[in-house]
């Protein structure tokens, strides 16, 4: 989801020619038997056999760390151990650790020391396979680490340091640490004075690289901690971080970054959403928003960008988005999802979200289906809201228009439609419909013989949701189906309406009311297209409660009150089966 940096290394493996110039180095190296000196060089032999002769010039370097008077001395077998931290980690790591630990206490001073030193244990906490889910030896090794006393006090004064090499390896180490054992590292910085202070002022280093890797360390160092969280809003860690995002290219993966923490620090954490909003920076993910949308230059009357979005500035929308839709997401508490939907329609958030729907603005499947979601949790429950996304409408030649219902239901019912964005749109009308009595009467209102509803020129919503039902392909029957349920749902008064639809569906034939025609589908259906059926028998099961008018309908049919009790047979003689089976 996100990147990470790696280290550079001087040289990932060793050769003679680079020890020759130091006599003292050059001696103990070349103490080693030549047939294993060349074979843990070169390779060859067994593998067990390689890693015992690593092994044994690992643990010539750190002697040489431990015991050498001469600087120069020190600092190459420093070097020859990061050289070799890549290929023998657990080598490097359990061997030189008290000498790491001494160095990191001792000697903060020698800033290329601790560099070399810092970067080494870095180095032996990296997996070399990225894509790995599970790494058991850094897992090990970050566990010795932690325990030993002092260590996290000695990473949180490197990182205090200003020296470029210290500090930015200094950071890569911490996220090592705490990726690997992220809640030991977690409680030990909460420990200690002023140490979260202390790694969230590195993200102001004006130095971009310290600045970057302690952007992604802030991303491990929030992960799943609501108390972290919380302190690193009221350190204004929202502002820094909006401030990066303002001067950053859009298709930056910096930018992928900083939207991750934001995320991170405010899903399911009720405490940053309210200061979030209070602090007045949802305002400011509009401004962000509309110039990842239309670029820098953005005026009234320029012209949408229609070209293809690079997959950087795609991941940075959807980013966006997902913190836009955290905020009134239906898991947060009630009286935050209906402040933030108010800050929404307020801020022109929600006006510009209906604009991604209803304009060509070269966006991904993607970014529409997750601008989609986010609108409907924006409008869920709020009767304002609801009522401007339904006044929204795109221009449909010189004098008409379509809705914004009306174009997404003809995104829901199309097959062309890619399956995630006609679920999308099925949410989002889903999202107009509660709590929304009065959306639902005009929905009904559309299928009313004044309306007209199967008007080739203008089609309603009650028209798109008809022919939805009807239709052969199973998805777009049920997303019929169970939208008109959702319309009529806790509305008894409607269900008594809808019984004076009548459907004409062949000119030569009369016209037959809805429920008749809904009535033949699932008889017709028989025990093929389960998914239709099961939609219909929804609609039926809302329609008739609470309405006796339409339960008379209904059963004055003999073909209906046979296709009942075939079926509920059926289900009695299989679980009557299955009963026996148990016995």
């Amino acid at each position: 989801m996100y990147a990470y940096s790696t280290s550079s290394f001087t040289g990932s493996t060793l050769s003679v020619r680079s020890f020759s110039s130091d006599t003292t180095i050059s001696n103990a190296f070349f103490n080693l038997p030549q047939m294993s000196l060349f074979r843990s060089l070169f390779g060859g032999g067994q593998a067990d056999g390689e890693e015992e002769n690593g092994a044994e010039v690992v643990e010539t370097y750190v002697e040489r760390v431990e015991t050498c008077s001469a600087p120069e001395d020190r600092r190459d077998a420093l070097r020859a151990l990061r050289s070799l931290a890549k290929k023998y980690r657990l080598a490097v790591g359990t061997m030189g650790m008290n000498a790491y630990i001494d160095i990191l206490e001792k000697d903060r001073m020698n800033a290329e020391a601790m560099t070399l030193v810092l970067d080494t244990m870095a180095t032996v906490l990296s997996s070399d396979d990225d894509n790995s889910e599970s790494d058991e030896l850094g897992e090990r090794l970050a566990e010795v680490m932690i325990k030993r006393s002092g260590f996290i006090p000695s990473i949180l004064a490197a990182v205090d340091q200003f020296d470029f090499g210290v500090r930015r390896t200094a950071v890569q180490l911490l996220s090592n640490l705490l990726r690997h054992r992220g809640p030991e590292v977690q409680n030990a910085v909460m420990e200690q004075p002023m140490g979260l202070s202390k790694l969230v002022d590195i993200v102001h280093d004006n130095r971009e690289v310290i600045r970057n890797e302690a952007i992604l360390m802030v991303c491990e160092l929030s992960r799943s901690n609501s108390q972290i969280q919380q302190l690193l809003a009221y350190d204004n860690i929202f502002n820094d971080l909006l401030n990066i995002i303002e001067t950053e290219p859009l298709d930056s993966i910096v930018v992928e970054d900083c939207l991750f923490v934001c995320l991170n620090l405010l899903r399911k954490n009720s405490m940053n959403q309210q200061l979030f909003r209070e602090n007045q920076l949802v305002a400011r993910l509009g401004a962000i928003l509309r110039t990842f949308l239309y670029g820098h230059e953005e005026t009234e009357e320029a012209e949408v960008d229609s070209t293809e979005w690079a997959k950087q500035r795609t991941a940075n929308v959807i980013f966006l988005l997902q913190i836009i839709r955290t905020l009134v997401s239906p898991e947060n508490t009630s009286q935050n999802t209906h402040a933030a939907q108010k800050v929404l329609y307020h801020t022109k958030i929600l006006s510009e979200l209906c604009r991604v729907l209803l304009s060509e603005i070269g966006a991904s499947v993607e970014i529409l289906t997750e601008t989609i979601i986010v609108v409907a949790e924006a409008i869920r429950g709020n009767y304002t809201n609801q009522e401007f996304f339904a006044s929204t409408s795109i221009e449909n030649g010189e004098d008409s228009s379509r809705s914004s219902l009306v174009v997404l239901l003809i995104s829901m019912t199309s097959e062309k439609q890619p399956y995630k964005l006609r679920c999308a749109v099925f949410y989002c009308f889903q999202s107009y419909l509660f709590d929304n009595e009065f959306g639902k009467t005009k929905i009904i209102e559309t299928l009313l013989p004044s309306h007209q509803p199967f008007s080739n020129n203008f089609p309603t919503t009650g028209a798109l949701i008809i022919q939805a039902i009807s239709s052969g392909e199973s998805i777009q029957a049920w997303f019929g189906c169970v939208t008109l349920m959702h319309t009529l749902y806790q509305v008894d008064h409607l269900c008594e309406q809808l019984l004076r639809v009548q459907l004409t569906l062949v000119t030569e034939e009369p016209s037959l009311s809805l429920l008749e025609h809904v009535t033949q589908l699932l008889v017709s259906t028989g025990n093929r297209r389960p998914q239709t059926r099961a939609g219909l028998l929804m609609l039926l099961g809302v329609w008739l409660e609470n309405c006796p008018p339409a339960v008379a309908a209904f059963m004055a049919k003999d073909a209906n009150m046979q296709y009942l009790t075939t079926h509920i047979g059926l289900c009695f003689h299989f679980c009557i089966m299955d009963l026996f089976k148990v016995l």
